[in-house]
């Protein structure tokens, strides 16, 4: 399992996460917080791989991070930082003291899914959690 995961993040696309300061000619908006993101991102992946996951522990950052993967697109466009977060997730389940007790991946994401779709359910409307925290674009953007 550790070898085949090892192999699999060999393979797995390379993404510049530091681009260099003459490589960012689009200073926009959409680039600057695509590019913390990433940063933040990355950072995560690293606090993955050195902590251990109860079962518990590794469902709740599973649906943190389907929820992020929900907000991303209200306020990025940047399809990389979709592959990091399914790269901490790897991180994360290979990590879990207790993997045995899972259930299959597609079923864990789904249960997952299914608890933000709940929650945004719940929190929607005007006073609605997406209204609460979205940024309005700015005129001309």
């Amino acid at each position: 399992s550790g070898l085949a995961f090892d192999v699999e993040r060999m393979f797995v696309e390379k993404v510049i996460v530091y681009p260099h300061p003459s490589e960012m000619v689009d200073f926009q908006r959409n680039s600057v917080v695509a590019l913390l993101l990433k940063v933040a991102f990355k950072a995560l992946i690293e606090n993955a791989r050195n902590v251990r996951f109860s079962v518990n522990g590794y469902r709740q950052f599973l649906v943190d991070l389907e929820f992020l993967k929900f907000m991303i697109p209200h306020y990025v466009e940047d399809e990389v930082l979709e592959t990091l977060l399914t790269e901490a997730v790897k991180c994360a389940k290979e990590r879990c003291h207790n993997s045995a007790m899972l259930n299959e991946d597609t079923e864990e994401i789904n249960q997952a899914r299914a608890a933000v779709r709940d929650f945004m359910a719940v929190n929607d409307g005007e006073e609605g959690i997406l209204n609460r925290i979205s940024i309005p674009d700015e005129e001309g953007d």
